[in-house]
């Protein structure tokens, strides 16, 4: 019998925990890739297996990413410490594309709504407002089910309480207080009453295996709205090679951070689980240090 049909998930997860101290999400990627690459690999001790899932798997910035995935594999299942060394000195380390380290750009609150009010589908409008309004990254908005957008009454006004289920399966609760915004979201939702589960994932015409079904679709319908963000911003004039759909989130995580400058509250919106993981994105962005300039700029 393979290693493939004894992968104990459990277990490499209590491993990268342990030594790799990585976040619930990052968790989750790194069990869902290794399960893939067992699907379709047999030989472990073979650098060939590695290295042509890295080559078939590793596109763009992914490719670091998967390199590490089994670089973590190889520390965890090789027993043999030659081997081990072995194996890991021939994996392929891609190099990262310059553009990729490029500056994200942090757009203010009336460009953001200009590109939303410039996008062409009323789809990709109402997720970038719920990605403008919660922070939240636009995998989890197309995967939001049907029934996890609820009307509720806070303080005597109207709310929309979202249901999040996000990477590595975290549950995360955000409202829409805004009420013409409200509207915007409800209309779309009582114009597009259909059978499947997810109110943001179009049904392909061709019947899709169900094993992959929700990934496929979720794929075909990102690309779309990627690119519809990109035409609104080609159409501004903004930079939008610099602009991308997780920098709704960036740019919300700049503005909780100005209004409340605590880290806590900062991980608490952006439901991190690692405050390290928020700490890269103040990092990233500089924001921490900002008061401290202009305090020693202003004298």
């Amino acid at each position: 019998m393979f290693f493939k049909n004894l992968f104990d998930a459990q277990l490499y997860e209590q491993y990268l925990i342990e030594k790799k101290n990585l976040s619930e999400s990052s968790r989750y990627l790194y069990v869902v890739t290794v399960e893939k690459f067992l699907s379709q690999y047999d030989k472990l001790d073979d650098i060939d297996s590695y290295n042509k899932f890295i080559i078939s798997n590793g596109i763009k910035k992914r490719s670091t990413y998967v390199y590490s995935v089994l670089k973590s594999f190889i520390e965890y299942y090789i027993e043999d410490a030659g081997t081990r060394a072995a194996l890991i000195d021939s994996l392929i380390k891609p190099e990262v594309p310059s553009n990729i380290k490029r500056e994200r750009k942090y757009l203010e609150e009336e460009e953001i709504i200009s590109i939303i009010n410039n996008m062409k589908h009323m789809k990709h409008r109402v997720i970038a407002l719920i990605q403008d309004l919660t922070g939240v990254r636009a995998g989890d908005v197309f995967r939001i089910k049907r029934g996890n957008i609820i009307p509720e009454i806070y303080q005597d006004k109207n709310v929309l309480r979202i249901i999040i289920e996000g990477k590595g399966k975290k549950r995360n609760v955000v409202f829409i207080h805004d009420e013409m915004i409200q509207s915007v979201i409800i209309d779309y939702i009582i114009k597009n009453v259909n059978e499947m589960d997810y109110y943001f994932i179009e049904q392909k015409r061709r019947i899709l295996d169900e094993k992959n079904k929700e990934t496929k679709l979720f794929k075909s319908n990102y690309k779309k709205y990627y690119k519809d963000l990109k035409q609104a911003m080609y159409k501004l004039g903004i930079d939008f090679s610099s602009f991308a759909t997780h920098d709704y989130r960036r740019c919300y995580a700049r503005r909780v951070w100005s209004k409340y400058k605590d880290v806590n509250v900062l991980q608490k919106l952006l439901n991190h689980q690692n405050p390290a993981t928020t700490m890269r994105y103040l990092e990233q962005s500089g924001m921490q240090n900002i008061e401290y300039h202009k305090e020693m700029q202003n004298g």
